[in-house]
């Protein structure tokens, strides 16, 4: 009877030890994962910024500086 409570109880130790390592690789991949997305979010709002750039560039271009000025105002 001792004999098998100790082969379980080896047994539950050999999984917990799996699970240990299973959740730390997890845990790594999450914080990859977390810097991936930061870059991804800095990526998109360079676009954002580039755009609205353009656009404003593309305003005073074609409107001219002194009526975007004026539009900006009112």
């Amino acid at each position: 009877m001792d004999h098998e409570i100790c082969t379980n109880i080896d047994v539950v130790e050999v999984k917990v030890d799996q699970h240990e390592g299973q959740i730390d690789r997890l845990f790594k991949g999450q914080k990859n994962v977390d810097e991936r997305l930061m870059a991804i979010e800095l990526t998109l709002k360079q676009i954002k910024w580039t755009f609205l750039g353009a656009l404003g560039f593309f305003i005073v271009s074609e409107v001219g500086l002194l009526k975007a000025f004026k539009i900006l105002m009112n």
